[in-house]
């Protein structure tokens, strides 16, 4: 009975995750949605907290815009805060 439930919950599981929305359908959009989409740079960040017998357990996920974080870095905080900073970009040297 319990291989029977186990077996059901993964068939219901792997078919919810096969009916995802898949990726963007490109074919179907206007060249200048297209363009306005590549403009677009931005950054997600996700940061789990997971408390278990074995100790805490802290996950970040993040998905970040190439082009969007030139010259920084990624920093979490002891309450999964996530801090992102981007120091401007080093100027060439004037020619003299």
């Amino acid at each position: 009975m319990l291989k029977l439930a186990i077996c059901l919950f993964l068939a219901a599981f792997l078919t919810a995750c096969s009916t995802l929305p898949g990726g963007i359908d490109y074919s179907k959009m206007t060249p200048e949605a297209i363009k306005a989409l590549g403009a677009d740079k931005s950054i997600s960040a996700n940061c789990t907290v997971a408390n278990s017998v074995y100790g805490r357990v802290v996950t970040v996920s993040m998905a970040v815009d190439k082009g969007t974080v030139v010259n920084g870095g990624v920093s979490v905080d002891s309450e999964c805060r996530v801090t992102v900073t981007n120091a401007p970009a080093p100027r060439a040297a004037a020619a003299p």
